[in-house]
């Protein structure tokens, strides 16, 4: 009797068991997944001596990449213009309004990229920073966010442009005679006036961080002129070179 009391016990639980088996549901199917990326710059082609300048026109590149495994559907591009700019031509799948360009991609396979050439121009002078994201009705399980073009300052004539070790842009602007320091977001930390007071011919740092300015004040003679990293002078050195 306790033999088949046991036997029955197995066999209620087993039962039991397939029942589960039979009726559990499925795991949800994964979603299709795309991965995109983005990215916007200056066209260096389309610059003059590497600047953008004042009242001329230059181009935005932006570049979106699916890196699969999906292919990306309804691709949507918006591209945030600077306020010193206005947009001059664009491609016919864009739209503008006020200064925001929206581009539409449409599908965009796995492994594939698309590009898209924004001209502009610019009537002001100012530190520029151009923004772009792109967003799909494909599930993107690492989305990207804003991409942040290069940095660079529109000028009425340039003489100089470095990068110190910590990615801060120093540019001299010739026509007025002022050195300007961005951070690497485009943000203006500081700027000093009379920094240079001829021909602006190099920037350059030193060791410890300070930035040194050479040009040429009334030839043969040449200035180098030595300033912290908050752009105030330290010392002035005039060489004779003639």
């Amino acid at each position: 009797m306790r033999n088949c009391i046991i036997l029955f016990g197995l066999i209620f639980i087993l039962g039991i068991g397939l029942v589960h088996d039979i009726y559990a549901p499925s795991p949800p199917t994964p979603p299709s997944q795309a991965d995109l990326t983005i990215t916007t710059e200056l066209n260096s082609s389309t610059l003059t001596n590497g600047f953008p300048i004042k009242d001329q026109h230059f181009n935005y590149t932006i570049t979106v990449t699916n890196n699969g495994p999906a292919s990306a559907s309804d691709v949507e591009v918006v591209d945030i213009i600077p306020s010193l700019l206005s947009v001059v031509r664009a491609p016919s799948f864009c739209t503008l309004s006020s200064q925001t360009e929206t581009c539409q991609l449409g599908t965009i396979t796995s492994g594939s990229s698309e590009i898209i050439e924004i001209e502009v121009a610019t009537s002001s002078v100012g530190a520029i920073e151009n923004k772009a994201n792109v967003t799909s009705s494909t599930y993107d399980k690492t989305p990207q966010g804003f991409a942040f073009s290069k940095i660079f300052k529109s000028l009425t004539g340039a003489g100089e442009v470095a990068v110190d070790s910590s990615n801060n842009v120093y540019v001299g602007e010739q026509s007025t005679n002022v050195l300007y320091k961005y951070n690497i977001h485009g943000t203006q930390l500081a700027s000093r006036s009379g920094s240079f007071a001829g021909q602006l011919s190099e920037i350059d740092f030193d060791t410890s961080g300070n930035v040194l300015i050479a040009d040429r004040v009334a030839s043969p003679n040449d200035r180098v002129v030595k300033l912290n990293s908050g752009l105030t002078p330290l010392t002035e050195i005039i060489l004779l070179v003639g």
